[in-house]
């Protein structure tokens, strides 16, 4: 991935050698939270945004946030197709870190809420700049920020990408869906795709293969419940059948067996751990092999 050039109205900018070029993390930092002010809903806080020697970090209600980025693999040649941005949080007070689900529980108004999305959406983006591969960009939006939000969908994202030097064709939006779809999120997931972004759902325990309104939803990938690993017939009937509808399936694995069962079974995308080994070629399962298993 390329950091743009472009940028929105009223950013500052350095110039190199006659080129426009993106600011320092520090003045990045400073511009986004001015634009914070802004937008902020709440008084919890002045400014969210630190720039630290290893990177930026978030604020919030007293606990520091910050990013990991776990590597997803393609699974034929093994090349790296992105990363799946993951939040850390820390309470301030006593050093102990926190469920990142919790963190989603404080905000006391709607307002507050999707603010604290788009928060670590952003966190999440201005620390990719630093990461030495930069490839695909997953980070995952909250079902609820979807049903608070009437219109203009991923809109206030983009100008926080393009701050950062990212555009939105860098970027899957990854949603876990927990109800049958209603207009809202299709409109959603409609105005985010006229906007460059790829879309990747998850729901625990659904069945891919024969759920039609969760097809019918045409994400670009669909990330597969870690527990199929144990049931590897099902989790190629599965692929396979997601393959059909050309998407893209999306595992995580904790270990490099794992890793070839997922590659074995036809899965495309695998997502490791952080210190596991990147998964290595090994011969997918067909439609030929699952109707005649060994």
């Amino acid at each position: 991935m390329k950091l743009s050039s472009r940028h929105t109205n009223n950013m500052p900018s350095a110039q190199h050698g006659g080129k426009e070029a993106h600011m320092p993390l520090t003045d990045l930092v400073r511009y986004l939270n001015t634009r914070d002010r802004d937008q902020r809903p709440f008084t919890r806080l002045d400014d969210p945004f630190q720039a630290t020697p290893t990177g930026a970090v978030a604020h919030y209600a007293r606990i520091r946030l910050d990013s990991s980025y776990a590597p997803i693999h393609v699974a034929g040649s093994g090349s790296l197709h992105g990363h799946a941005a993951v939040l850390k949080a820390t309470g301030e007070l006593n050093d102990m870190p926190l469920h990142p689900d919790a963190i989603f529980a404080i905000p006391g108004s709607n307002a507050e809420f999707v603010h604290l999305d788009r928060l670590v959406r952003t966190l999440h983006a201005l620390n990719y700049l630093l990461h030495p591969d930069q490839q695909h960009l997953y980070v995952k939006i909250n079902l609820r920020h979807i049903e608070i939000v009437p219109g203009g969908h991923g809109i206030v994202f983009e100008n926080a990408l393009r701050a950062c030097g990212l555009e939105p064709q860098n970027i899957t939006l990854e949603i876990h869906v927990v109800d049958e779809a209603d207009h809202a999120l299709h409109d959603a997931l409609n105005a985010y795709r006229k906007r460059g972004y790829r879309i990747a759902l998850s729901s625990h325990g659904a069945d891919w293969a024969s759920n039609h309104w969760l097809l019918g939803l045409h994400p670009d990938v669909v990330r597969l419940d870690h527990g199929l690993l144990r049931k590897p017939e099902q989790l190629n009937l599965l692929a396979l059948r997601l393959a059909d509808y050309g998407i893209r399936s999306l595992i995580d694995v904790e270990n490099t067996r794992q890793a070839q069962r997922a590659i074995e079974a036809g899965v495309e995308l695998i997502q490791r751990a952080e210190g596991t080994a990147a998964p290595h070629h090994a011969r997918k399962r067909t439609r030929t092999d699952a109707a005649h298993p060994n």
